[in-house]
C-alpha cells in the first residue's frame, strides 16, 4: 500500500510523518542540541534540582560555604536523630502501661524521626547544582537513613499491631492467595516470606515516589511504538499489510532503530522497578499512557488458582499464562532486554534473569522471596486442583529462609549503592541483622545466636586512628534493636538471656563517649558542655546490668577528667565536665546506693591510673608528663565529692601516688599533690580504722616530708636572695674618715650607706635564723618521726610486697637527702658541732637512719663531718686564742 504521501494527498501530522513528527523524540541528538524537548507532562517528570528542600533547609551558593554546611548538616542529622532515639528510649522507660508495647514507644518515634531526615538529605541529594563530591556526600546519608528507616519499618510490620494482619505482597496478590480461607494459619513460615516481601516492595516504592516516579514523560514519543523503525521500512520495498506496532518489529524481521532501543530499554526498567515496588497496576497503565496496551495485558496474567480455564480447569488459564512467561525469560538466545525477561521471571517464578538485574542485597533476597513463595504457591494450587487438604502441603522451612540470606549475601560481586555508606562487613552484618529480625519471635536458636553476633559486630566500629570520629550510626542502631528485642522479650531460646543484648547497649555507650572525646580532641577550640550528653549515658547505662553500669559510666568519668585537665592551664582549674558527670550519676545511680557510687569512683580512678601510671612504669622512662600527672592528682578528687566520699580509698591512692611522683623524681607533681591533701579537709581530718592505719601514717610522713623540703628551699631562697650588699671599701673608708679628710656631704652619704646596710644585715641575720630554726626543726621532726619516716606501723600477714619495696626505695633515696639538707644548714651558718651532732642522729640505734645509707652517700656524708670538725677545732683555737696541739701531726693529716 502507497504511503498517503506519494500519492499527493493533503500532509497530515500523524504519528508516522517520519522525521517531521510533531512531538519528536526529546533523546534525538538534533533535537538535544535544538532545545526542543516536546511537551513532558508532570506525571513522571524528571526531578529538577533546587536549592531548598520543602524542609527549608538551603544552602549557599559558594562552594566552599556550601561544602562547610552540608557537612554540617549531616552531623547534625546524626546528633539530631541520636536525640530523638534518647527521647524514645526516655519516654518509654518513663511510660504508663498503654505504651509498653515497643513498637508504639521505640519503633515508631525512631521510624519517624529517621523518615524525616531521610526525606531531608534525599531531596537535597537530588539537587542537580550540588558539586558531585557533596552529592555523595548527601545520598550517603541518604542511604544510611534509608536502611534504618526501612529496618523500623519492618520491625513495624513484624511487632506491630498489623502483625496479624493479611500481607500484600506481588506474587501472592497476583495468584489470589488471600482468597485462601483459615488454612493459611498452618504457614506461619509462608506468612513471614511475604512480610518481608511486602516490606521491601514498600520500602523500594517509597524511593520511586521521592524520585517522582518512573521517567517516560513525553508519553507520546514516537520511539514508544517504533514509528522511525515503521517510517524507515514504509519506505523499503516490502509492502506493510499491518502496522508495526501491531505486529511487532521481530516479527518481521526489522531491527529497532537505536533511540527505540534506548526507550525500549527506559521502558522495561521502569516496568521492572514498578513490579519491583509491588506495583503491577501501575506498571500496566504506564504501558498504555505509551500506547503499548499488548505489554499491558502481557502483564496481567490470565487470572489466579482459583480462576478456571475455558477447559474448566481450576487455574489452568493462569498455569498455561505462566508457561509461556517462563519459557519468555527463560529465553537466553533472543533479543529480548535484561529487565523484560526480569519482569517475566518475576511473574512467572524464574530467579536467574532477575538476579541478572538486581543491584543490592535487598534485590536479591526479594527475587529469592519471590520464587520460594512463588514456589509454595504452585504447590498450593496444584493441593486445590487435586481437591488435597491445604494441611498435606508443607510449610516453608526456617532452613530455607535462611538459605535466601545466606545466597543472597553470598552473591555479592559488587560495589552496592549502600555500601558507599555501609561499607564491607558492616553492609553484611546489618542487612542479616534485620533480616533475621523479620522472622519474627520465633526462630531458630542458631538464627538467633548469629542475629546477636550481627548486632555485637554492629555495635563495635573502630576508630582507624585516634582522633579520627567514626559516625556512630551503627552502634545507635544495633543498641536500639537490642533494647527493643529485650522489651519485646522475644529471645527465651537464648541460654545467655538478656545479657548478649546489655553488651550491645554497652557498646553504644562507650562508643558514644569515646567518639565524644575525639572530637574535642581534635577541636581547636573548646567545646561548649552538654549536660545531655550524660543524661543520655545515664539513661542508656539504666537499662543494663550493675557490672555494665560500672565500665561504662566510670569511662565516662574518666573521660569527662582527661577533658578538663586538658583545658585547665596553671592558675585556671577546669572542673566543669567532671562535675555534671558526678553530679549526673547521682542523680540516675543513687538507688544502687553508696555501694553503687563507690565501685563507680574506684573502677573511674583505677582506669586513670591503669593509663597514667602503669603505662609509664612498664616503659620506665622518667620523662615528665604534666597532662597526666595532673590527670592522677585530679582523679583522686573522686573520692571527696558529696556521694561518692571514701577517704580511706583517698588514702591508698594519695600515698600510691606520693610514691609513683618520687621515685619517678617529678618533685613538681608531687608537691602540687601534697598540696592539694593538705587543702582537702575531708582527707587531713579523716580518722581512719585499722585497716587505713598504716596509710595514714605513710601519708603523714609525705606531708612532714614536704613540710621539711618546703621550709628548706624557703631558707635556701632568703639567704642567697635577700642577703644585703655590704657597701665597697670606699664607702667604708668615706665613712670612717677623720673629719676634714673627706667632703661632709660624702661622709654623710657614706654613712647613711653603711647605716642602711648594718640595719638591714641585723634584720637579715634575725630572719635567717628564724627561717633556719623551722628548717632544721622540720627536717629533724621528718627524720626522727614517731614510729619511722616511711615505715610500716602495723604488721600485717597480707602486707603488700611492692608497697614496702617502694617504701624501703623511698627512704634509701630521700634519707640521705634529708640528712644532706640538714647538715647544709648547720654548715652554711657555721654551726659546725651541729654538723657534728647530726652524725649522732644518723649513728642512732633508735632510728636507724645509717641503714639508707649508701656508699657514696655515707662517704660524702662523713667528708662533710670531718671537715665541721677541723673547722670547728679552727673556731675554737681563734676565740680562745690558744696554740694549736699537735701541730704538723693531727691537724694536718686530717686536712
Amino acid at each position: 500500500r502507497p504511503h498517503p504521501r506519494q500519492v499527493g494527498t493533503p500532509t497530515v501530522r500523524t504519528l508516522f510523518d517520519g522525521p517531521e513528527f510533531a512531538t519528536p523524540s526529546p533523546y534525538l541528538p538534533r533535537v538535544r542540541a535544538s532545545g526542543m524537548t516536546g511537551e513532558f507532562t508532570d506525571v513522571g517528570s524528571p526531578a529538577v534540582g533546587t536549592e531548598a528542600g520543602s524542609d527549608g533547609t538551603a544552602f549557599a551558593m559558594d562552594p566552599v560555604t556550601r561544602a562547610s554546611q552540608i557537612k554540617d548538616f549531616v552531623q547534625g542529622v546524626e546528633q539530631r536523630l541520636r536525640v530523638a532515639c534518647f527521647d524514645a528510649v526516655h519516654v518509654r522507660q518513663d511510660a504508663e502501661e498503654d505504651l509498653q508495647d515497643p513498637t508504639l514507644s521505640i519503633a515508631y518515634p525512631i521510624r519517624v524521626a529517621t523518615e524525616e531526615h531521610w526525606h531531608r538529605a534525599r531531596r537535597l541529594a537530588l539537587d542537580r547544582a550540588a558539586h558531585p563530591q557533596d552529592q555523595i556526600r548527601l545520598e550517603n546519608l541518604a542511604t544510611r537513613l534509608q536502611f534504618e528507616k526501612d529496618a523500623w519499618i519492618l520491625i513495624e510490620r513484624v511487632y506491630g499491631p498489623r502483625a496479624f494482619s493479611q500481607p500484600h505482597d506481588l506474587v501472592s496478590g497476583l495468584a489470589g492467595l488471600d482468597g485462601i480461607p483459615a488454612d493459611l494459619n498452618h504457614f506461619p513460615n509462608l506468612r513471614r516470606c511475604r512480610i518481608l516481601l511486602e516490606w521491601l516492595e514498600v520500602c523500594e516504592a517509597a524511593c520511586l515516589d521521592l524520585e517522582g516516579g518512573p521517567s517516560l514523560a513525553p508519553f507520546d514519543d514516537p520511539a514508544y511504538q517504533w514509528a522511525y523503525s515503521a517510517e524507515k521500512l514504509g519506505r523499503g520495498a516490502m509492502d506493510m499489510d499491518q502496522p508495526l506496532r501491531v505486529v511487532g518489529p521481530r516479527s518481521l524481521g526489522v531491527k529497532l532503530e537505536n533511540i527505540e532501543e534506548m526507550a525500549e530499554e527506559r521502558i522495561n526498567c521502569a516496568v521492572f522497578r514498578l513490579v519491583r515496588a509491588g506495583r503491577l497496576a501501575a506498571a500496566q497503565d504506564l504501558c498504555r499512557r505509551i500506547n503499548q496496551h499488548w505489554r499491558a495485558a502481557s502483564l496481567g496474567g490470565s487470572g489466579s488458582i482459583w480462576d478456571f480455564s475455558c477447559e474448566g480447569i481450576r487455574g489452568g488459564a493462569r498455569k498455561t499464562w505462566r508457561e509461556v512467561a517462563r519459557t519468555i525469560a527463560a529465553s537466553r538466545g533472543s533479543r529480548m532486554q535484561a529487565h523484560e525477561r526480569a519482569t517475566y521471571g518475576v511473574l512467572s517464578g524464574v530467579l536467574e534473569p532477575i538476579l541478572a538485574v538486581c543491584s543490592c542485597f535487598e534485590d536479591r533476597v526479594w527475587a529469592r522471596l519471590c520464587i520460594l513463595v512463588d514456589g509454595k504457591i504452585d504447590s498450593l494450587a496444584e493441593a486445590i486442583q487435586t481437591d488435597t487438604p491445604l494441611s498435606c502441603v508443607p510449610d516453608i522451612t526456617d532452613e530455607e529462609i535462611t538459605e535466601v540470606l545466606y545466597q543472597s549475601v553470598a552473591s555479592q560481586t559488587s560495589v552496592e549503592p549502600h555500601q558507599e555508606a555501609v561499607v564491607g562487613e558492616l553492609n553484611y552484618m546489618a542487612r542479616r541483622a534485620i533480616m533475621l529480625v523479620g522472622l519474627g519471635n520465633v526462630m531458630q536458636s542458631g538464627n538467633a545466636a548469629f542475629l546477636i553476633q550481627c548486632l555485637t559486630h554492629l555495635s563495635q566500629p573502630k576508630l582507624a586512628e585516634e582522633d579520627q570520629v567514626t559516625d556512630p550510626w551503627s552502634p545507635r542502631f544495633a543498641a536500639h534493636l537490642a533494647l527493643f528485642l529485650k522489651y519485646w522479650a522475644s529471645f527465651s531460646n537464648i541460654s545467655e538471656g538478656f545479657e548478649p543484648l546489655h553488651a550491645i547497649v554497652k557498646n553504644f555507650c562507650l562508643h558514644l563517649v569515646k567518639a565524644n572525646r575525639a572530637v574535642e580532641r581534635v577541636s581547636k577550640a573548646a567545646l561548649d558542655v552538654q549536660p545531655i550528653f550524660y543524661d543520655m549515658i545515664a539513661q542508656y547505662a539504666a537499662e543494663i546490668s550493675e557490672a555494665d553500669i560500672i565500665d561504662v559510666f566510670a569511662t565516662c568519668m574518666k573521660e569527662a577528667l582527661y577533658a578538663d585537665v586538658a583545658l585547665s592551664i596553671p592558675g585556671r582549674h577546669v572542673d566543669v565536665r567532671r562535675s555534671i558527670c558526678l553530679a549526673t550519676a547521682g542523680k540516675h545511680f543513687s538507688r544502687g546506693g553508696r555501694g553503687l557510687l563507690g565501685r563507680l569512683t574506684y573502677e573511674a580512678v583505677w582506669l586513670i591510673w591503669s593509663e597514667c601510671i602503669e603505662a609509664g612504669e612498664e616503659e620506665g622512662t622518667a620523662e615528665d608528663d604534666t597532662e597526666k600527672d595532673h590527670a592522677i592528682i585530679a582523679a583522686i578528687d573522686f573520692f571527696v565529692y558529696p556521694g561518692f566520699e571514701d577517704q580511706g580509698e583517698s588514702l591508698v591512692y594519695c600515698t600510691s601516688a606520693a610514691r609513683y611522683f618520687c621515685l619517678r623524681e617529678k618533685s613538681i607533681s608531687l608537691r602540687g599533690l601534697l598540696a592539694v591533701v593538705e587543702r582537702n579537709e575531708s582527707i587531713v581530718g579523716f580518722v581512719p580504722g585499722e585497716q587505713h592505719l598504716t596509710y595514714r601514717h605513710e601519708l603523714d610522713c609525705w606531708m612532714a616530708y614536704m613540710r621539711a623540703i618546703i621550709a628548706h628551699h624557703r631558707w635556701n631562697q632568703f639567704v642567697l636572695g635577700q642577703k644585703p650588699v655590704a657597701p665597697t671599701e670606699r664607702q667604708i673608708s668615706e665613712a670612717t674618715a677623720a673629719p676634714g679628710e673627706v667632703p661632709y656631704d660624702v661622709q654623710a652619704a657614706a654613712n647613711i650607706v653603711l647605716h642602711g646596710y648594718k640595719t638591714n644585715l641585723k634584720r637579715f641575720q634575725s630572719e635567717v635564723a628564724v627561717r633556719r630554726r623551722q628548717a632544721v626543726d622540720t627536717l629533724r621532726a621528718t627524720l626522727c618521726y614517731d614510729g619511722g619516716w616511711m615505715c610500716d606501723i602495723q604488721d600485717s600477714e597480707a602486707s603488700n610486697s611492692t608497697r614496702e619495696e617502694q617504701l624501703a626505695e623511698v627512704r634509701k633515696q630521700k634519707v640521705p637527702l634529708l640528712v644532706a639538707m640538714l647538715s647544709n644548714i648547720y654548715a652554711s651558718s657555721q654551726m659546725h658541732q651541729d654538723v657534728m651532732e647530726v652524725s649522732n642522729l644518723v649513728a642512732c640505734d633508735r632510728y636507724r637512719l645509717y641503714r639508707e645509707f649508701g656508699d657514696a652517700d655515707l662517704e660524702s656524708f662523713l667528708r662533710q663531718v670531718a671537715e665541721s670538725s677541723i673547722l670547728f677545732m679552727q673556731q675554737k683555737i681563734d676565740d680562745e686564742n690558744i696554740t694549736r696541739p699537735y701541730k704538723n701531726q693531727i691537724f694536718e693529716e686530717m686536712e
